[in-house]
């Protein structure tokens, strides 16, 4: 059984697709954290890394995206310069170009950013580690019109890197994946309308490539969405990705200057939710895990579900969890309201606990945080206790923090539950002016073995306390 599975990571392995590296969350990197080695001040690129990105929407105005390829990061100045003041970027860079610690290849993307043509700012970007033949630049420039403003429109782009490999390389899970991914960042926002998806993808032969194009149809169609083909990469590797727009007619939750005291931070669903992968392909890497596993109370068919129903979920976007965000946001040119609406919103997904951290820089205050909920709890135990994973509250969609006063957060909560979440109130918003974690009768070393992320954490003057009341 676990050289079959050795099998199937070796072809996607050979098609240019990692499909262990999520294990340890080495896949993207720190986008802010890469691009701070770089001279950006005098580049016609003004990258300033953010969750999300927005402008307004004009009435009866659409968004025109123009996607640009840069293979190798080499003579962008090739490239007509293109009229537009935003774009989504995926830096796909090789792993030397990627370490941090070292200076290979510095020189090559200071003079990409140096010889970029074209003005625009980047708030969208993701840096993810490629092998040598995949490496490429893509953006995706978005230019708005003029007109009345009556909304937002919202993009987020997505780089698929954790999949169900044991499904053929032209399964629609896959594909259904990448799209809900690009999509879970605009309904955090809540976007209900006006959907668009523009697929970044490849693969080695024509037959696969045309089976994916019908499963983006099929995607597009299930959910009355617009998908814009802009043709595959023609790297002839396998590969995903999604640049993701959207509309809301209401104001942005994003008001992370003005939380209080008073405001509650609500966990949309619980912790852990990727750990039945994780203890999947644990199970899968070798014959003697199953019998390790059960030994310890967990039941390799019980585990084999789990995995199973973590896909499903990952695969089908959850459009009533915007619909509960937008719920809860003042109607566009409206001021807020402290007692009846949804201030702050941050993405938590597969960085788990460590998105605390992120939260406390947005904001500039104190997070203070009461309990931390895992949802698969016997799976947390065991797999910190044997050094298995390094991060048992990694998450998929659905699992995110939501700031709101005190006065509003149970009907929030209970809305939540309607559309089969479990939220609760994990903590509030402690004091302004210094980004700061403090756990109250929590250990975080119950939940993590990364050693190195708690110093990076007190690196940026974020301390995680355990403090008995």
């Amino acid at each position: 059984m676990g050289q079959d599975f050795w099998n199937l990571i070796n072809e996607y392995r050979q098609i240019g697709f990692e499909p262990l590296r999520f294990l340890g969350n080495l896949n993207q990197i720190n986008s802010k954290l890469f691009f701070s080695q770089y001279d950006l001040k005098k580049t016609n690129i003004k990258i300033t890394p953010k969750w999300y990105d927005f402008f307004h929407k004009n009435e009866g105005k659409s968004i025109e995206v123009t996607r640009r390829i840069y293979p190798d990061l080499i003579n962008p100045k090739s490239h007509i310069e293109i009229d537009s003041k935003k774009a989504c970027v995926i830096f796909n860079i090789s792993e030397n170009l990627s370490d941090l610690d070292k200076i290979t290849g510095i020189d090559i993307v200071q003079n990409f950013l140096n010889d970029f043509p074209t003005k625009c700012a980047v708030n969208r970007i993701i840096t993810n580690k490629a092998n040598e033949n995949n490496q490429f630049v893509l953006m995706d420039f978005i230019k708005s019109q003029r007109g009345t403003k009556v909304g937002y429109n919202c993009i987020n782009n997505f780089i698929l890197n954790i999949t169900d490999i044991r499904q053929p390389l032209d399964s629609e899970i896959h594909s259904n994946i990448n799209f809900t991914g690009a999509l879970e960042n605009l309904l955090l926002l809540g976007c209900t309308s006006e959907f668009q998806l523009f697929p970044a993808y490849d693969a080695p032969n024509e037959d696969t490539l045309d089976t994916m194009r019908k499963n983006f149809d099929n995607f597009a169609l299930k959910y009355n969405l617009v998908v814009v083909d802009f043709s595959s990469l023609k790297k002839g590797r396998w590969f995903y990705a999604s640049t993701a727009t959207a509309k809301t007619d209401n104001e942005l939750p994003l008001k992370y200057d003005e939380l209080t005291e008073d405001m509650e931070i609500i966990l949309s669903d619980k912790f852990g939710t990727l750990l039945p992968i994780h203890m999947f392909y644990f199970s899968k890497i070798d014959d003697q895990n199953i019998s390790i596993l059960e030994k310890n109370g967990i039941e390799y068919n019980d585990l084999c579900q789990l995995n199973d129903k973590v896909f499903n979920k990952m695969n089908e976007p959850k459009f009533s969890f915007g619909k509960i965000i937008s719920k809860y946001c003042p109607k566009y040119g409206n001021n807020f309201s402290k007692t009846s609406n949804i201030y702050a919103v941050f993405p938590v997904m597969e960085s788990g606990i460590y998105a605390m951290k992120e939260l406390a820089e947005y904001t500039n205050s104190e997070i203070i945080i009461n309990k931390i909920p895992i949802k698969y709890e016997e799976l947390r135990r065991f797999a910190i206790n044997e050094f298995i994973v390094e991060n048992t509250t990694s998450s998929i969609n659905g699992c995110h923090f939501i700031i709101a006063h005190k006065d509003v957060t149970n009907l929030i909560l209970e809305d939540l539950k309607k559309i089969n979440l479990e939220p609760q109130i994990i903590g509030k918003i402690g004091k302004r002016g210094e980004p700061k974690i403090t756990l109250v009768n929590e250990n975080i070393n119950d939940y993590t073995l990364s050693k190195n992320k708690l110093r990076i954490f007190r690196a940026n003057k974020v301390i995680a306390d355990k403090q008995d009341h």
